[in-house]
């Protein structure tokens, strides 16, 4: 059972330092250096012994690349302390007991929506999102069940994000996440696993709306969960959410970092599938970065690994990643060192396959049609850029994507340098009459 007092999250941090050290090829001795730290005092840290201002931690993260997750687990650390002062003074206090909210070290991480209102323990159980989600009180033997509820919650969410974006899915997901954190706390061997994950697919919906700070929180969360959980194929899944949201927001030489730090957290002892997934984002953020060769190299990995894929069991966090979502990976990689025929072929095949073995998947064929679209425009065919990209807006009506909503702006704004065709009039129109909806 994970321990949550405070100086057990100062060796829990001290530990991560210490792996993402050593995964980054430094010594103690050479890390000391760079932080302008002791030796001596380096090796306290990783035991728990000291722990520095957060300013040091903010150094670790932009040193390692560890895309201020050692921060975040500074924070956690302090909000734990803060904690037990406020249970001890509760504890001497005639006031009645301490709210849910305060008594979660996970609740505190849980950005914006997710946020549990600050009600007594003994009311956990009415804070159901649904009837077909309860979350019972932690002495309920039904408790048992939630792992398997959570199961329902993430298969039924990950398809209906698919089908209609994610905008709409994060606030009960969110409210789920921080009913689920009391659990969590109190009974970490049946529930954390549970919570990492599903403070996965908080994160990944939060990034679906735009909401990169909350996106990055619930990570941080999940990365934490994953690690006392022992699930490193789960760390390095969210490591490699935080890779593309990066990629993304063109932070190029830090998705990189995250992508290579997921391959490591993965220790060779993951799934096929997830293997294809870290491959894939590994190929993009080296296109991002113009290293054409490691990108292909990459690509070379993910197809390899998805060749030895077998009805053998995944988690259901990787279960997107099939021969569609390859192709459409190998277009994106393709498409940043202006590879537009390599990217044209590989994107129409994704197009072609997602038409005839998942048609519902409604926001990855607009993903593709935009990015077909930047096809075209590279190599001058603007009518036909414009064409596709009135088939990706029309498809997106239906959408609730924040994240494809900036794709098909960022397209609009690319057509600046080629004037007002008709095609471009026509293009302009159809996005001034689909964004006043």
């Amino acid at each position: 059972m994970a321990d949550t007092a405070p100086g057990s999250a100062r060796q829990r941090l001290g530990r991560q330092l210490a792996g993402y050290r050593r995964a980054a090829g430094h010594s103690q001795q050479t890390f000391a250096a760079l932080v302008r730290y002791t030796r001596s005092s380096i090796a306290n840290v990783e035991t728990g012994r000291q722990c520095p201002p957060r300013a040091f931690w903010v150094q670790c993260d932009e040193l390692l690349g560890t895309g201020g997750m050692l921060a975040a687990g500074h924070d956690a650390h302090i909000a734990e302390v803060q904690l037990q002062q406020r249970v001890t003074a509760q504890r001497l206090s005639p006031l009645g007991e301490v709210s849910a909210a305060t008594m979660s070290p996970y609740a505190s991480a849980a950005p914006g929506l997710a946020e549990p209102p600050a009600v007594p323990r003994s009311l956990i159980r009415d804070m159901a999102v649904s009837n077909e989600f309860p979350v019972p009180e932690p002495a309920d033997p039904a408790t048992h069940a939630i792992p398997a509820r959570a199961e329902l919650l993430l298969r039924l969410v990950y398809k209906l994000d698919a089908e209609q974006g994610g905008n709409a899915l994060l606030a009960p997901v969110a409210q789920y996440v921080a009913r689920l954190a009391p659990h969590a706390e109190t009974d970490p061997d049946r529930h954390l696993h549970t919570f990492g994950q599903l403070s996965q697919l908080a994160g990944w919906l939060a990034l679906e709306s735009n909401q990169h700070g909350a996106a990055r929180r619930y990570w941080s969360t999940a990365v934490y969960a994953a690690h006392e959980a022992d699930d490193p194929a789960l760390a390095a899944g969210v490591l490699a959410y935080m890779n593309l949201q990066d990629t993304y927001r063109l932070r190029a030489k830090s998705a990189l970092s995250l992508a290579r730090t997921a391959f490591e957290t993965a220790d060779g002892s993951t799934t096929p599938l997830v293997r294809t997934m870290l491959a894939t984002r590994l190929a993009r953020a080296n296109a991002a970065l113009g290293n054409k060769a490691a990108s292909l190299r990459a690509l070379d990995r993910a197809r390899t690994a998805f060749a030895a894929a077998a009805p053998t069991p995944e988690p259901l966090w990787a279960g997107y990643v099939d021969e569609v979502e390859l192709a459409a990976q190998e277009g994106a990689c393709y498409l940043e060192p202006r590879m537009s025929r390599e990217a044209r072929q590989a994107i129409g095949r994704a197009l072609r396959l997602l038409d005839q073995n998942a048609p519902h998947r409604v926001r990855d064929a607009v993903h593709y049609l935009a990015r077909l679209a930047k096809c075209h425009l590279i190599e001058y065919d603007v009518d036909g850029a414009c064409a596709v990209a009135g088939d990706a807006l029309a498809r997106a009506t239906a959408l609730g994507s924040a994240r494809v909503a900036t794709r098909l702006d960022d397209f609009r704004s690319a057509l600046e340098p080629f004037g007002s065709s008709r095609a471009v009039r026509t293009f302009r129109d159809q996005h001034a009459a689909a964004t006043a909806r």
